[in-house]
Parts: structure tokens; sequence; C-alpha cells
């Protein structure tokens, strides 16, 4: 069977999994030693080259509820193995693949897909795991292995433990940092290279920044928190970080799935335990500082969430952070847990357009809700898919006169995909939006006046003025 291993999900991919074509899957394994490094194919679908008798689900998830927005989750996934021949027994020094080998923390990967119509297979990753533990069944003849996300152990190391005097000692970054240059460097301390995590410019800035005695997972998830973004892992085991304010107007792929499609059973929850009234945080170094933001409107049933965060370090970010947890969370928020068939191209925070008539998902009471996290059944070649209603918010427009200052509409950097952009230029009145440039009459010549590259959809420019509703 010939299996091509993608990167990211093509036209013809794509194609395969919206006309259900027939799936596969491959699971395979890399062990290092002292003797030699052995690599192979645990199981593949339908083939005989397979010892695999259950591949346990893998769960991968973003925070999405308002008690996990400073945590990073990573999975793990447990392996069932035909052990008749020993080949998974540590001690069969002539044909186990683990003989003489420091075969702790051995690299799994699975992988799944569909077949195309040439017999070629396509497949995607779904995880990158360590095997942290060995278990042999000699009765049943069979072999257990339990992995994790690679990502694991990095995460649960600390930053900052205290040295030999018993004084921490402090992870500092002297000066002003971006949130984006912090989370690299902290990724970067932990061996990881830059194939480990794709890290999104944030828009916060830390200064001197000192951490101490706690762990790099919590360490990260409280600096993307104080950052107003989220970080989650990836179906290829990559650490990704964007920033919340990416939700207005962001490029995201969105898929439409309905009941007599590819929608097994749909479940549909409000939940009041998530129902805010009053968000809260605690900030700075020693936590002494407080801010808070609080609806009056939303119903007596909304509770007060407080959250403690020392890496916030400014009444702005404070801000930030409780005024928009308390927007997503002031009103009611539905959840959706889809059973689906197979659609291994979905990835964590990408859209879904449900429509289910029994439960009014469809027409003008459609909703969009955002995949927070994903089970994965290979073997069963179906998924769960849980979902949040998404927080859209309106788009903004900013309006503004060169004549005033030359600068007042420089608006560069992803951070503008989204937001809508009128500017005046008098030199060129005639002809008002971004369509100001040398040759401009009588025909438009398609320039963006003071080198505004991002309006509108993402990476396109607004020839006149418009309104957004």
């Amino acid at each position: 069977m010939a299996v091509v291993f993608l990167t990211t999900a093509t036209a013809e991919f794509l194609a395969l999994q919206s006309g259900l074509a027939r799936p596969y899957w491959e699971v395979n394994i890399t062990v290092s030693g002292t003797a030699a490094t052995w690599s192979g194919i645990l199981g593949q679908a339908y083939e005989a080259n397979n010892d695999l008798i259950s591949i346990g689900t893998i769960d991968r998830e973003k925070s999405i509820t308002i008690s996990s927005t400073d945590k990073i989750v990573a999975g793990d996934i447990t392996l069932q193995l035909n052990n008749a021949s020993g080949i998974y027994s540590p001690l069969n020094s002539t044909s186990g693949i683990f003989y003489n080998k420091d075969w702790f923390n051995s690299i799994v990967k699975v992988w799944s897909g569909f077949y195309s119509t040439s017999g070629t297979a396509l497949v995607l990753q779904n995880g990158t795991f360590v095997l942290e533990e060995l278990e042999l069944n000699s009765r049943n003849g069979t072999a257990y292995f339990r992995c994790k996300d690679k990502l694991t152990y990095a995460l649960d190391q600390y930053v900052g433990l205290p040295g030999s005097s018993g004084t921490a000692n402090a992870r500092m970054w002297t000066g002003t940092y971006s949130a984006a240059a912090i989370i690299t460097d902290l990724l970067s301390g932990l061996s990881l290279t830059g194939g480990d995590y794709d890290i999104t410019a944030g828009n916060t800035d830390f200064s001197n920044l000192s951490v101490s005695g706690q762990t790099y997972g919590v360490t990260l998830g409280k600096v993307v928190a104080a950052s107003d973004g989220f970080i989650y892992v990836d179906n290829f085991g990559k650490i990704r970080f964007k920033t919340t304010t990416s939700n207005f107007g962001g490029t995201r792929p969105t898929w439409s799935i309905g009941i007599s499609g590819t929608i097994l059973q749909n479940k549909y929850t409000i939940d009041v335990k998530n129902l805010k009234n009053i968000v809260a945080v605690r900030y700075d170094s020693t936590l002494a500082s407080y801010n808070s933001s609080e609806n009056t409107a939303t119903v007596p049933k909304g509770s007060t969430f407080l959250a403690s965060n020392a890496l916030i370090q400014t009444r702005a970010q404070a801000q930030t952070f409780t005024s928009r947890n308390l927007s997503d969370f002031s009103t009611p928020v539905s959840f959706l847990e889809i059973d689906n068939l197979w659609m291994p191209a979905v990835e964590l925070g990408d859209y879904f357009d449900v429509t289910d008539p029994n439960m009014w998902l469809s027409g003008t009471l459609s909703r969009t809700y955002e995949v927070y996290k994903i089970r994965s059944s290979i073997t069963q070649c179906k998924q769960t898919f849980y979902l949040r209603e998404a927080s859209i918010g309106a788009k903004f427009g900013y309006l503004s006169d060169t004549a005033t200052d030359a600068n007042s509409v420089i608006y560069t950097g992803a951070w503008s995909s989204g937001f809508g952009f009128l500017s005046y230029d008098t030199g060129t009145a005639a002809y008002p939006g971004f369509d100001a440039a040398t040759g401009e009459t009588p025909v438009h010549s398609g320039g963006n006046n003071n080198a505004i590259d991002n309006s509108g959809a993402p990476n396109t420019s607004i020839e006149q003025p418009f309104v957004l509703g």
C-alpha cells in the first residue's frame, strides 16, 4: 500500500473526505537505543501487516470554558497489540523491537485519512506520542502501549526551581518583550524547535517579567491568559498560540454539516454554570491589584468568576481579560456534542455551520459553533466534536484624515484582519477610500493609502466606502 503523508489537507484529501471515501489509518513507531534505531509499522487498516487490536480514543482540546482559560491540554492514547510472536517483549533477544534499547519515550505517530481512486492512501497526522508504559499479558498474548503526547513531559517541567541555597532561580526577561517572544523563549528552553510550535504575534507586551516555581505548562497558560489569547496542541503535536482578536473576521475553516449528511447524533445543551455576571482578576506579581467587570443586565442566575494571574502586569491587561470574558459568558451559551463520521481534516478552532431541523439549527435560527475538543476513534472511523456557540462580534470602522496626520491611518499586521478602514486624503478627495494613488483619474489604481495592507477580509482591499451590519 502506497501511503502519502500530508502536512496539510490538500484539495484531493478534502474531496475524499466530503465524498465519504473509504477510510484508512496507520500507526508507526521509532525506537532508539544503544544497539540500533528501529522504525516500523504497528498496524495499518485492512492490511495483513497489522498487530493492532484496538486504538484508544485520542482527545485534543483547547480551553473554552471560563474556568480553563489559562490551561494548555496535551492528550494521551493506549494501544492494544497482538504479541503472540513476542515481538514487543523487551527480553526477546531474537526478534524483540525493544531488546537492548532505551525504549522509554519511543515515538509513536498516528495517521488517518482515505484511500484515493488510484489506490494510494492520503493521510494526516493525528498526534505524536511517547511510549511511557509497556504491559504484557502472557495469557492473552497481548501488549499494551500507554503513551502521552510528546509535549506533556516538557510542559510538566518547572520554571525557576530553588537552587542549592533554597532561593528560587527566577526566570527573568529584563526589558520589554512581546507575548510571542516570551512564549517562544520558554518553548526553546525546553529544547523544542520551530517545528514544534506555531506562535502568532500577540499584541501584549511585558516589562521585566519574572517567573519561578511553576511548570512550563502553567506559565504558558498564564502568559496566554494575560495576552488575551489561547493555546493548544494540534493534530501534529505542535503547540499553537493565537490571539483572541483573530476571532473577529479572521479566516478559519468553516465546515457545513447536517443531520442528513455526516452527523450520527447531535446533543444540544446550555449550562448555567458558565453564565457569569461578574468577572474579576487579582493580578501583578503579588496579586495585590484587583480588576472586575460587571454586567448588571445579566439574570440573577449569573455567578462571579475570580481568577488570579501574577503575570498580568497592568490595569489595561486586567481590564481586557475581565471585559472580554464577561462578554463571552454574560449571556447563555449553547454547546453541541456531535457524533460524526470521519472528518480528520477538522482542527481545533475551526467553525461549524450545523443544520439540524430537529433542534431548529437551520434557516434564520442557524448558529455558528467553534470546535474546542475532538475525540477521535481511529479504528471505528468516527469522531465526536465538542463545540461552543461562537462569539463573533461586529467589525469596527476607522475614519481618518491624512491632512491632519500623515501617519493616522497606517495599520499593518494581521491584527487588523476583519476590521474596516476608511481614509480620506484631501489630495484626492474626489476618490475617497483606499484607492488614492498616482494615476488615479479617471480609473482607480488599486493602491492603498498609507501602506494599509489588511482590511475587510484578510489581505484584501476595500475600494469604496462601505457599511458593515
